[in-house]
């Protein structure tokens, strides 16, 4: 996909908020749960960003996780091995 194609959200921020940014390896492995107590759980950016990535690669190394990924396709009818998870597939 090119930048144009990309989708385009406006959301107002009050003083306090966090945003988190991150690529598929972050939302198909890790719950919104543990991204908010990620966020909330340390007292600076560095250490939400290496919770939230270890928790990512914990998840997604654990062959028995079920991940948001994993279970969204399972909903819609996709019977995915753990192996193509971890490859992206």
């Amino acid at each position: 996909d090119t930048s144009d194609q990309a989708d385009l959200y406006v959301q107002p921020l009050c003083v306090g908020d966090v945003i988190v940014a991150g690529s598929d390896g972050l939302w198909d492995n890790v719950y919104d749960s543990e991204i908010i107590a990620a966020a909330a759980g340390t007292q600076n950016e560095v250490g939400s960003a290496i919770s939230l990535a270890n928790t990512a690669r914990a998840h997604a190394s654990d062959p028995t996780f079920e991940s948001p990924y994993t279970r969204e396709a399972t909903k819609a009818g996709f019977d995915l091995p753990w192996t193509q998870k971890l490859a992206g597939m």
